[in-house]
Parts: structure tokens; sequence; C-alpha cells
């Protein structure tokens, strides 16, 4: 992380309407990265221009806002999920067996900042994922909060996700044509994953 904030700083140096930190990671091929190891992509979005499905975040954020008084629609996510046992807070960060994700067993991680709750809990997450759940295929996407901060309080919190890619022997897609044109087919149980997560923090925080 400390090389891709390197990155981003100085990318943002060059051009300064380039102010919205990403970074997507795609691990094996099974989860479409071209090499063996993790394959991570950097990028930097203009400063009017989260990429799409970060958009849709932020847009739902600022309308929540507007119809609740000026709640925070990340705290109400949070609420959501924690008062169904689907959430776990871990310092500054919280990680949610997400409600609607976009492919099996997503975790949902966020922090008001970028910080090393965050990276931690992320660290949590994937050993729980490759090493307990043996879950090696995984593909996540991250955004960070703008180099230079609006003035109007819309912008995106430090949020990453995770999603599995399925077996990484396997021949058969893990989408289908249900998935690009109609409704995401999610088949696990959000509480056993949350599960996991927790024993994956309470045994290597133990250990560490």
């Amino acid at each position: 992380m400390e090389t891709a904030e390197k990155w981003f700083r100085r990318a943002h140096s060059l051009d300064e309407q380039y102010t919205i930190p990403h970074l997507y990671w795609d691990t094996l091929p099974r989860a479409s990265a071209s090499q063996v190891h993790p394959h991570f992509h950097v990028a930097l979005a203009r400063d009017d221009h989260y990429y799409a499905r970060w958009a849709h975040f932020q847009t739902a954020a600022k309308q929540y806002a507007v119809d609740h008084d000026g709640e925070n629609y990340f705290s109400a996510l949070n609420k959501i999920h924690s008062a169904l046992g689907l959430a776990v807070q871990f310092g500054n960060a919280t990680v949610m067996a997400y409600l609607t994700p976009s492919a099996s067993y997503e975790l949902f991680l966020f922090s008001k900042e970028t910080c090393k709750d965050l990276f931690q809990l992320l660290f949590y997450c994937v050993t729980a994922l490759r090493d307990d759940m043996e879950l090696y295929a995984i593909s996540s996407g991250m955004v960070f909060p703008k180099l230079i901060p609006s003035d109007d309080g819309s912008d995106l919190p430090a949020i990453i996700r995770l999603v599995y890619r399925g077996p990484a022997e396997a021949r058969r897609a893990d989408i289908d044509s249900l998935m690009l044109f109609g409704t995401v087919n999610v088949n696990v149980d959000p509480y056993t994953v949350i599960n996991y997560i927790k024993k994956s923090i309470e045994k290597r925080r133990t250990n560490a």
C-alpha cells in the first residue's frame, strides 16, 4: 500500500485534477489475473468522476443523507449489518458480510480514513478466505478518500470489497447470463462467512 500511495501522490502531482485513488487486485488466473501471483492495478480518477460502481455508492449516500436528515449512509449500513450479526468492528475499521453482494462470499470493509486498522482487517479477511476456507481465487476493488477532499462532504470513505471467483481448477466460468443481464446468484450463507472472519481475527490477533 505504501508503494501504491507513492504512485497516487506522484500521479496527482503531475495533474492535480486527478484525485480519487482506486486499486484493483486479482489473485490467480481464475480471478482474471494474467499472472499466477497476485496482480494489482492502480488508477487515479478525475475529481468529479468515481468509477461507475463506486459512483453508485456515492449517489446512494448523497440521496440517503437528503432523505434522512443528514444521516451517514455507511453508518446506517453498519448499524443494519451489526443488528443482524453480520458486521465486525476492528478499531476504526468495519467488515460486513454484505447483504447485497456482487458475488459469493463478498466482504465489505470500510473506514472513514485510510488507516492501519483497515489493512490489518483486510489481512484477517484474506487469510480467512485463503487459509481457513481454502478459497484461493479472489478479486478485490478498493477506493480511498480523495487526495483533495470535496467541500460538500460527499466523498466516499475508504472501501475495500472482496469476492471469491470460484475453484481455481474449475473450467466453468464464474459468471453466466443471469449475472450479466439479470441479477446476482449467491447461494452462500453470510453468517458462515462472518463467523470465519470473527474466528480469523481472534486467532491471528492472539498469535500476533
